[in-house]
């Protein structure tokens, strides 16, 4: 059983202590003057949504715009928009990458998803009929699918974290209710869509009038044809996995479970990156969990806690010669690059990235002094804490702290700068764990002096 009351992060540093790795100080002020930049994902499709606009008003009718041109514009907007929800999902690192990472990813995701939604509703609204032209069989199956895609994503943005979840009533109940059960749903959207693209193309007049706008809603329409048949044909069928064996598993308590993969094939990962692992035993979609082990070892290995039906069923009944699947690699959470003085932060299974940076780095010297500050509910049972403990003695680079919140109070943005020599405009904070927790001591961080630019975060919001 580790001692955590030998690293204690409550027990203030010296405050003159340096990185024992003897790097001078200019990398830790070059790092300062970083900036996070704005997602070029972001920019890159606002731009596509703004030159659609243009360039269907440019081309608009010669008597002044019409209010049926302007309609079908919202139209045009409420597919594109849609497409690119499902677009930022495909399983490509390009367009995570762009995104700033899966967080980004899912955020644009629900925004442009929510917007697209928004003005397909709007579109029919301002459409003014044509009494001369019947409207077509796609026009007459979108009522219903447009009421569907309304509830489906009022339901998809009342997540289990959010504030919905605690009240009283249906709405709080739906909010509640697994994600798989939401997930299933995802086909009907996906239906929704390809319906607004025919129906474009069945009852727009200012398609069939001007060339230059069907060869606009052309692309549009590839685009969405081959995010909605990545997403939920070939994702789905599980044609590009891994298959692999569980050759180990070790469960420590009642709700963690540390599981040794051998895949069928290698595969080629980073430190501290998450893969989508399929167990069937979980009777769920694949989970996304961080990888443990480093990328020059042969096995995968993660780290599983019961916090849901699926998870709590994969630590309960996983065995050794299950067959599993292992879906792509993800994550962008890195430390090279993040100064001298970091600060290695984790929430309960949040230890996991930082597990593996320490496997991979091992005696190879870095560039930068490491303070790991591990708060969870107690160690008894934790995974990994004594081989921490034992590469701290070890590692010249490396220092631990476990904070055990079951005899000490919460962890604060004092103890990690105090921990860390005392100056906050000094050091750089990595932190992995739960939403909340994240967000609140990057919150206090920033007001106790960390420069938001040295703050990299890996909250398991996705997990």
């Amino acid at each position: 059983m580790p001692t955590p009351t030998a690293h204690d992060p409550h027990l203030p540093a010296d405050p003159t202590s340096r990185p024992r790795s003897g790097v001078r100080g200019e990398a830790a002020r070059a790092e300062t003057r970083r900036r996070p930049r704005p997602s070029t994902g972001v920019l890159t499709h606002l731009a596509i949504t703004v030159l659609i606009a243009a360039v269907w008003l440019a081309v608009g009718p010669g008597d002044g715009l019409q209010q049926n041109h302007v309609a079908e514009l919202l139209g045009v907007e409420s597919v594109w928009l849609m497409s690119s929800s499902v677009l930022v999902l495909t399983r490509s690192a390009r367009v995570e990458r762009s995104f700033g990472g899966v967080a980004g990813a899912l955020w644009w995701h629900r925004v442009a998803g929510a917007v697209g939604v928004g003005l397909g509703v709007v579109h029919p609204v301002l459409l003014v009929p044509d009494g001369g032209r019947p409207a077509s069989l796609f026009a007459e199956l979108l009522d219903p699918l447009t009421a569907l895609a309304v509830v489906l994503t009022a339901w998809a943005l009342m997540t289990p974290t959010s504030r919905v979840a605690s009240w009283r009533g249906p709405l709080g109940w739906l909010a509640r209710r697994s994600y798989d059960r939401w997930r299933a749903m995802h086909g009907v959207l996906a239906a929704f869509l390809v319906v607004a693209m025919a129906h474009g193309v069945a009852d727009s007049v200012s398609l069939r009038e001007r060339p230059v706008l069907a060869v606009v809603y052309a692309g549009v329409c590839a685009l969405g044809l081959y995010a909605v048949i990545e997403r939920m044909v070939i994702t789905r069928s599980g044609v590009r996995d891994v298959p692999g064996t569980v050759v180990a598993v070790e469960r420590h308590g009642t709700d963690v479970a540390v599981i040794t993969i051998a895949p069928e094939r290698p595969i080629r990962y980073a430190a501290g990156q998450f893969v989508e692992l399929g167990v069937p035993v979980s009777g769920e979609r694949p989970h996304p969990l961080t990888l443990t082990s480093a990328p020059d070892q042969p096995d995968l290995q993660v780290a599983v806690r019961a916090v849901g039906t699926g998870t709590a069923r994969v630590v309960a009944g996983v065995r050794a010669g299950d067959r599993v699947s292992l879906g792509p690699v993800r994550g962008l959470f890195r430390h090279e690059g993040a100064g001298a003085r970091q600060v290695w932060l984790a929430g309960g299974i949040g230890i996991a990235p930082f597990v593996s940076w320490v496997r991979a780095q091992g005696e190879h010297y870095p560039d930068h002094h490491v303070d790991l500050i591990w708060s969870s509910r107690g160690f008894e049972t934790e995974p990994f804490a004594d081989e921490l403990l034992d590469a701290a003695l070890r590692l010249e680079w490396l220092d631990v702290h476990l904070h055990d919140t079951t005899r000490l109070a919460r962890l604060t943005a004092g103890d990690i700068v105090a921990v860390a020599g005392g100056r906050a405009d000094a050091i750089s904070v990595l932190a992995c764990g739960s939403p909340a927790m994240v967000s609140t001591l990057c919150t206090d961080l920033r007001a106790a002096g960390v420069p938001r630019g040295r703050l990299r975060t890996e909250a398991l919001s996705y997990r």
